[in-house]
């Protein structure tokens, strides 16, 4: 697989990512983390809530507007090329050397969830996560809780 395939189809699999905890892949991680603006990631959030609209579960719920997503796979790439060619080109090439090419595929799944943390991190966000508690029925949650 090429590299920035092998890059782009990382960020996709953001809950997926194997374990790599060598030291040059921590530091690849950093650096993509500090390379990247707020408006960025927020970028990054976009293009992954983009990408999993193409499912078909999602797209019954709420089909995409046409144009959106190739506009947010242009952005992404310009992003991903400069991640990996200019600003952390270094520390991608020890990662990758050290750890072998699942170290791109940490180091973006890493990006990928500070990403989304952004954006569930939203007041408007939070709250609409929490609206299924008023459905739960607490006194079965609390028989659950007690010893039997």
């Amino acid at each position: 697989m090429r590299l920035p395939s092998l890059a782009l189809s990382a960020l996709l699999l953001v809950a997926a990512a194997p374990a790599v905890a060598g030291p040059a892949t921590d530091t690849f991680r950093r650096c993509l983390a500090e390379h990247t603006s707020a408006a960025e990631r927020k970028q990054l959030a976009r293009w992954m809530w983009l990408s999993m609209g193409e499912h078909p579960e999602a797209k019954a719920v709420a089909p995409l507007q046409p144009g959106l997503r190739a506009s947010a796979d242009a952005a992404i790439g310009q992003l991903v090329t400069r991640l990996m060619a200019d600003d952390c080109a270094a520390e991608m090439r020890s990662a990758v050397s050290m750890d072998g090419t699942a170290a791109i595929r940490s180091a973006s799944s890493a990006l990928g969830q500070i990403a989304l943390r952004e954006l569930v991190s939203d007041p408007a966000v939070q709250k609409s996560i929490e609206a299924f508690t008023n459905s739960m029925d607490d006194k079965r949650l609390d028989q659950a809780l007690k010893p039997r």
